[in-house]
């Protein structure tokens, strides 16, 4: 198992929070638990991730989904930092 922590900056840490709940279903579906998600107390435009999958391949195929990127890209959202803890 491993676990991604992801820092993504975010136009509208509402919108996103929606979109991420609503995301759980594929989430799920593709094997991924989200442990925890939330706005830097200090700055709501930056939201924290964190998702556990079976294996770092996995993990990587997630994080580079054309699907995803498309998402993130059309929703102004970047990724700031993302750290793979190997478990």
């Amino acid at each position: 198992m491993i676990t991604i922590i992801s820092k993504l900056r975010v136009p509208d840490y509402g919108r996103w929070a929606g979109q991420f709940q609503a995301g759980a279903k594929s989430r799920e579906d593709f094997g991924v638990e989200a442990l925890a998600y939330g706005h830097d107390k200090s700055d709501h435009h930056v939201a924290i991730v964190i998702l556990r999958v079976e294996s770092e391949s996995k993990g990587r195929l997630l994080l580079e989904n054309p699907i995803l990127q498309k998402n993130l890209k059309d929703e102004g959202i970047t990724q700031l930092e993302i750290t793979i803890v190997e478990q």
